[in-house]
Parts: structure tokens; sequence; C-alpha cells
């Protein structure tokens, strides 16, 4: 995968950028859309060696986007936005932008925030999931900056019924379990992703077979590092066709903020719906998700 910046950047349209499901979904109607994906998706010319960074919206994704580019080219940078090397899949073939997808070298890298099974079939997923109630802290930021809910304590409750603007991170979390046992598929959490850069990049090297020379690794953890990519923040974010940016879009990235900034009964009913989400998953103590959303 090239880091030149031979490829133009697609502008994206300012809400279509950070909110593009549910942009869609309003505009067409959810059956239409799921139509309108489907008839595209069936278009799109899958390679065996694609690669999809899977997540819940504000779980990471743009952190694991950056480690595979430092880990598959040089690391220099040349691109406007992360986009333009690493795509968002939905949003580029809804779009009709298969002749830009195809004109990337291999191995592509794809960013998803897709449910279970609306993937092309056989493909490498690597998964990442992160504590729901940072997820909800996170989002809520993300969507005010875009015009969302004001009011912090509102947005949380709806978060936990499902009606956010991405949907249920619980219901997102189902679609995906049945796949972890898939030799093509890798469950990561945030939490582990940033106690140990270096780690994650040798689990994910193993896992899809690209080199990776020790000797690069300072580099990707530098670069990966919240402090380097609030650097260059418009390179990753959404929103950044806008004339005037206000606030960050990449903030804290901290683990535990959650816990601390919602309500003590908020927090119970997390920790409920999790609970119901392992047992029915019967999740074991020794799968990650089992240890992703604690009392805290």
């Amino acid at each position: 995968m090239g880091g030149g910046a031979g490829n133009p950047l697609i502008v994206f349209p300012l809400r279509l950028a950070s909110r593009a499901i549910s942009t869609v979904l309003k505009g067409l109607g959810q059956a239409r859309y799921w139509v309108d994906y489907r008839l595209a998706l069936a278009r799109h010319q899958s390679r065996p060696d694609d690669l999809f960074i899977v997540s819940y919206p504000k779980s990471g994704t743009t952190l694991l986007q950056m480690l595979l580019y430092q880990m598959t080219t040089d690391g220099s940078l040349e691109f406007s936005h992360i986009d333009q090397v690493v795509p968002w899949f939905e949003v580029s073939i809804l779009r009709g932008e298969e002749r830009r997808i195809s004109a990337l070298p291999s191995p592509r890298i794809f960013k998803s925030h897709a449910l279970g099974g609306m993937l092309p079939r056989g493909s490498r997923i690597i998964y990442i999931a992160r504590d729901a109630r940072d997820v909800a802290v996170s989002a809520w930021h993300h969507d005010r900056l875009m015009g969302g809910m004001d009011e912090f304590q509102k947005y949380v409750d709806a978060f936990l019924q499902g009606r956010g603007g991405h949907g249920s991170w619980f219901k997102h979390i189902r679609s995906w379990w049945a796949y972890r046992r898939d030799k093509n598929f890798l469950f990561l959490t945030y939490e582990e992703v940033t106690r140990d850069l270096a780690g994650t990049a040798r689990r994910v090297a193993s896992f899809a077979g690209y080199p990776l020379r020790e000797e690069d690794l300072p580099r990707i953890v530098e670069r990966c590092s919240l402090a380097f990519m609030k650097q260059h923040s418009r390179k990753f974010d959404p929103r950044y066709m806008q004339l005037a940016l206000e606030g960050e879009f990449i903030r804290k990235g901290a683990v535990g903020e959650g816990a601390r900034e919602i309500t003590p009964g908020q927090v119970a009913a997390f920790v409920r719906k999790y609970e119901e989400l392992t047992r029915d998953l019967r999740v074991t103590p020794d799968d990650p998700l089992a240890r992703l959303l604690t009392r805290g």
C-alpha cells in the first residue's frame, strides 16, 4: 500500500463525512439504504488480501487506520486525509468511487462501521471494541461538534437505548461476535491497543501476514501516539473542509473517562446491559470482551 499522493483527495460533504450512515438513512429510509448498499456491494471487486478495520464509531478506528498505514508504508504522511489511503468502505461504494478504490495498490485497507455479515465474504477483519461508556462520551463530543444533541445526560440515555446517531453499541458487538473464532478475524480492544502499540503491531502483522521490522517499531509507535496524531489532526478529522474548526476531533483518547463523567444510575445501566450481553453471548473469562467493561 503506497504512501504517495497520486490519488486525488476525495472531498467529503461536511455531514456525510462523520455521520455518513445516519445521514443516508434519513435521506433514503432504512430499507432503501440497505438495498442500495447491497447493490453497490455486489458490484464491488474484492481482493484476497483486502483488510477491513471494523468498529462501532469512536472505538479507535482512526488509531488503527494510522497503525496499518504506518506498518504498510514508510509512514511519510504523504496524504491530505487518511481516507485517501484507508477509505471508509460503505461511503466509498455508495458514492460510486469504485474506480478510486480499485486504483489503490494491494494490500488495500478499509475502515468500516458495518454490522456483521455486511462486508464482502471471506474478508479479513480486525474488529476493535471499546468500553461502551467511553464510546458514549467520545461520541457525544464528536456529534455535538456536528450539530448534534447538546444535553450530555440525554445523549447518554439515548445511547443506552440504542437511539444514538450510530445505532446500538450492543447490537454491533452482537453482530460480530459470532466471527471471533474465524481465522480471518482478529478481535482487539481499544484498551489493549493503546496500552501496547508495539505489541498490537506485532499481532496485526502476524494476523495479516505483513512484514514488520523491529527497527520500524519506534517510528510506528511514535506516530500512532496521541500527541503526534493531535499535531496532524486535520489529516484525520472528517470535518476538515470547514472553514473554521471548533473543538478537536482527536481529544483525550482516555480509558475510563466514561465511568467518571456519566451518572451512577447510567453506570449501573451500562453494567446491566453489558452483563446481559456477555451472558447471552456466553463470553468466557478469557475472552477479551469479558474485560471490556468493569464495574468501576
